[in-house]
């Protein structure tokens, strides 16, 4: 089976907490790699990106996404956001503007755990998630679609 690239990725940039994004290999030799983290493992993640032969290309930041987004001065094709579920609109509004145009935000857990369709919802990180997809549907610099993959991912197109 012959695979087709749909989307050429030259810089991406993945908001995180410390799962799953270690064991990422980027196809493209050249392709620049930001790994934010605001948790725990630098340590791990380090010797993951050893282990695939991703170290020259990565830059690991880690601390509050908050303070170091402000400072990276790239422009991202692609922002991966699987971070604490409060945060999530800071980051989306932190990252969109180094998004270049036609360039995608993917953001994991839209459906916390089906909770976000609770009448009444209840638990910050449920009602921060639904506010972070109400946020996102009436937001006109972009076009979105939920995905009912595992616990929902949300792609959103920066137009």
């Amino acid at each position: 089976m012959k695979t087709k690239v749909l989307v050429t990725l030259a810089s991406l940039i993945a908001v995180s907490v410390a799962v799953g994004i270690g064991q990422a290999k980027p196809v493209e030799p050249t392709i620049k790699v930001g790994v934010l983290l605001n948790g725990s493992g630098p340590l791990w993640y380090t010797a993951a990106f050893e282990k695939a032969g991703a170290e020259s290309r990565i830059m690991m930041h880690v601390g509050d996404a908050r303070q170091i987004i402000p400072m990276i001065n790239e422009t991202w094709d692609l922002v991966f956001i699987d971070a604490d579920k409060v945060g999530y609109i800071d980051y989306y509004e932190l990252t969109l503007p180094k998004v270049r145009q036609g360039g995608w935000i993917l953001a994991d857990n839209v459906f916390f755990h089906g909770l976000i369709f609770d009448n009444p919802i209840s638990g910050k990180n449920a009602i921060a998630i639904r506010d972070f997809n109400n946020h996102i549907a009436e937001d006109s610099r972009v076009e979105q679609v939920m995905l009912s993959i595992r616990d929902g991912l949300m792609l959103i197109r920066k137009k």
